[in-house]
């Protein structure tokens, strides 16, 4: 993966960490506020799978730029697509708890397990040695 394609990662993995601590504190202060505790628990905890995610998603561009930078970033891709699912799922229905929007939370946790196993992938094909 080419330098500045690495950069926009990280750049994205530090918006989701941004993002995640607005949402969480939205959640606390404006949705508590208001009376709306399930709402409220649901953007918490959207606020605390973004910050993860951004952490991971920095976390893995280092490591590719580090020892694998010819993988293809389909973790990160799958990451950012899992979250938009998962978190934007559970901030809607924090708003609207009949929403079907909720409906993508499942498929968005999915793919941010997938996105774990194939980085995890990456990195174990990248550490076994090769024959010369």
């Amino acid at each position: 993966m080419e330098r500045e394609q690495q950069g926009r990662w990280a750049a994205a993995g530090a918006i989701w960490v941004a993002l995640g601590i607005a949402v969480g504190a939205i959640g606390v202060h404006v949705l508590e506020a208001r009376g709306m505790l399930e709402g409220a628990e649901r953007w918490a905890l959207a606020g605390r799978y973004a910050v993860t995610m951004g952490v991971g998603t920095v976390a893995l561009v280092a490591l590719r730029r580090s020892f694998m930078p010819q993988a293809a970033p389909w973790p990160e891709r799958l990451l950012t697509l899992g979250l938009l699912g998962f978190a934007g799922g559970l901030l809607v229905k924090g708003l609207n708890p009949d929403s079907p929007m909720g409906g993508v939370i499942p498929y968005g946790g999915a793919l941010l397990i997938v996105g774990w196993i194939l980085a995890a992938g990456q990195i174990f094909f990248h550490l076994t040695p090769r024959p010369r």
